[in-house]
């Protein structure tokens, strides 16, 4: 699958995995499309798992994910069409809640360090910083699943 690197790359940690996600723009049945790459290691070692999620570049709709896995080596694909992917999509943190300014703060994540970092409340999803200069959140701690997720930035151009 190829894709022009377009946006942001965040990167999370657990005791029990690493999960990556990336975003490219790229064509998926003819349609122009936005591919949101999710990867996750289980162990150290190659991808346990990549997802990507296709998103129609103009209509922000979901058009797919595919689900590639690698079990003991043995590899796997699944593509799961829109229709039958509920509860599969990647948190939209553009649309719903109110965003409200808390406070500038500094912020240390891979991509850097942002000493004057505006530190902003979503109601509904969770916390996120943003940076002069970075056209992306620099962190976002989800609060919207059973679990609190934090997302720091790794890289982006």
């Amino acid at each position: 699958m190829g894709g022009i690197r377009d946006g942001y790359l965040f990167e999370r940690k657990t005791a029990a995995r690493v999960t990556r996600q990336d975003q490219f723009t790229d064509i998926y049945g003819g349609t122009s499309a936005i591919d949101i790459r999710v990867t996750t290691w289980l162990t150290v070692g190659e991808p346990s798992i990549v997802d990507d999620y296709y998103y129609d570049a103009s209509s922000g709709k979901l058009l797919a994910v595919t689900e590639n896995s690698t079990v003991n080596g043995k590899a796997t694909t699944k593509i799961i069409q829109a229709n039958k992917a509920t509860g599969m999509q990647i948190p939209d943190f553009s649309k719903g809640g109110t965003l409200t300014f808390v406070d500038t703060e500094p912020v240390f994540v891979p991509a850097g360090t942002y000493p004057d970092a505006s530190k902003y409340t979503l109601t509904g999803v969770g916390t996120i910083w943003s940076a002069a200069g970075v056209p992306i959140p620099v962190q976002i701690i989800d609060n919207t699943s059973q679990m609190s997720v934090v997302m720091k930035l790794v890289a982006f151009g």
